[in-house]
C-alpha cells in the first residue's frame, strides 16, 4: 500500500483513523501525529501496547502478554494450527532481534520515508519462536495494530528479514486504512462459500484475506524493483515471476465469488485495482523473469 498509495496517502489514512473532530490538539508533524495514533491505540486496544522506549520486546512479562494476539489463526482462516511457539533463550532473543535492527535499519537507509512511517505506525516488533518454525516467518493481527511478530529464521539473509518486515508493515497499513476508509462488509466474510485460496501461500481463506494476501504480494514485487532486493525466490516469499501470477490468479478467483461486490467496499477494489495496473505495469519486467526461467535449448548435432 506505501508504494500503491504513496507517503502523503498513509498519512492522511492514519489521521483519518484516529483523528476525532472536537479534540483540542493540532496535528501539525508527524510527531504530533504519532502522539494521536498512539492514544487511539492505547484507549481501543490498550491490551496490544509494548514498552513505550523500546522498539523490540526485550521484557518476557511483556511478551507472554503479547504473544496471546498470535496464538491461533483467527476464524478468516480455516487452517487454525497453533502458530505461536515459546519464548526463545535470552541469548537466542537478543541475537536474533540484532539481526532485525540491522535489517530494519539497512531498510530504512534505502528509504527515508519509508523508515518515518514505520517509526509512526509500529509501536511493537516481538521475536518468538513459531510451532512451525520454518514454516512461519510471523505475523500480523488487526487486533493488534502496531504489532509485528517475527520468528527470525536462523537461514534469513539480510533481504529476507527485510521482505518480511516490509510484508508486515503493509498488513498494518492495510488495517489503518480500514479504519479511515471500511474495506469490507463482515457480516458474511466468514462463510465458507466466500472462501478462495491467497495470492502469495495458496491457502484457503476468506475474500478480505486473500485481497490482503494479493496486495501485500503486490507490495513485495515493488518493492524489491525498488530496494535492489532480487525477484528470486527467498525464504519468505515465491519468485516475483510467481506472485505476479499469483495476484492476477487470485483476482480471477475472488471476482469468481457471487459474492464479492457486496462483500467488498469502493476503497479495497481501488487497491486491488492499483495492484492490477501495477502488474500490468510490471509487464516487462514478468517478460524479463518468463525469459530468464526458460531452460537453454542447445542445437542439435550436426549429421
Amino acid at each position: 500500500m506505501y508504494q500503491l498509495c504513496g507517503f502523503d496517502d498513509v498519512v492522511r489514512c492514519v489521521y483519518a483513523a484516529c483523528y476525532r473532530p472536537g479534540r483540542s490538539e493540532v496535528i501539525s508533524d508527524l510527531n504530533q501525529l504519532q502522539a494521536c495514533y498512539r492514544g487511539f491505540l492505547n484507549e481501543h486496544q490498550p491490551d496490544a501496547q509494548g514498552a513505550a522506549d523500546s522498539l523490540f520486546v526485550d521484557d518476557l512479562s511483556i511478551e507472554e502478554r503479547l504473544s496471546g494476539f498470535f496464538a491461533s489463526v483467527d476464524r478468516g482462516d480455516n487452517d487454525q494450527r497453533q502458530l505461536m511457539g515459546g519464548a526463545y533463550s535470552a541469548a537466542t532473543r537478543a541475537e536474533r532481534i540484532a539481526r532485525a535492527a540491522a535489517a530494519r535499519d539497512a531498510l530504512f537507509a534505502l528509504d527515508a520515508n519509508l523508515g518515518a512511517l514505520f517509526e509512526l505506525i509500529v509501536h511493537s516488533l516481538l521475536v518468538r519462536a513459531s510451532s512451525d518454525e520454518g514454516l512461519c516467518h510471523g505475523g500480523s493481527s488487526s487486533a493488534a495494530i502496531g504489532l509485528i511478530w517475527m520468528t527470525i529464521d536462523p537461514n534469513a539473509s539480510p533481504r529476507d528479514l527485510q521482505e518480511i518486515l516490509f510484508h508486515e508493515f503493509t498488513h498494518h497499513l492495510l488495517y489503518i486504512d480500514d479504519l479511515s476508509a471500511p474495506h469490507f462488509d463482515y457480516r458474511e466474510m466468514f462463510d465458507p462459500s466466500n472462501f478462495v485460496d491467497t495470492a502469495i501461500y495458496k491457502r484457503s481463506k476468506s475474500v478480505g484475506k486473500v485481497i490482503h494476501s494479493l496486495l501485500v504480494a503486490a507490495e513485495i514485487v515493488l518493492g524489491r524493483e525498488r530496494y535492489g532486493w532480487g525477484h528470486e525466490a527467498g525464504i519468505a516469499h515465491p519468485s516475483s515471476l510467481m506472485l505476479i501470477e499469483g495476484i492476477r490468479d487470485a483476482f480471477t478467483r475472488i471476482q469468481a465469488v457471487p459474492a464479492y461486490e457486496s462483500l467488498t467496499r469502493p476503497r479495497i477494489r481501488d487497491l486491488v485495482s492499483r495492484a492490477l495496473a501495477a502488474c500490468d505495469q510490471m509487464s516487462r519486467l514478468e517478460d524479463k523473469l518468463r525469459f530468464e526461467h526458460q531452460p537453454l535449448r542447445t542445437a542439435n548435432p550436426s549429421r
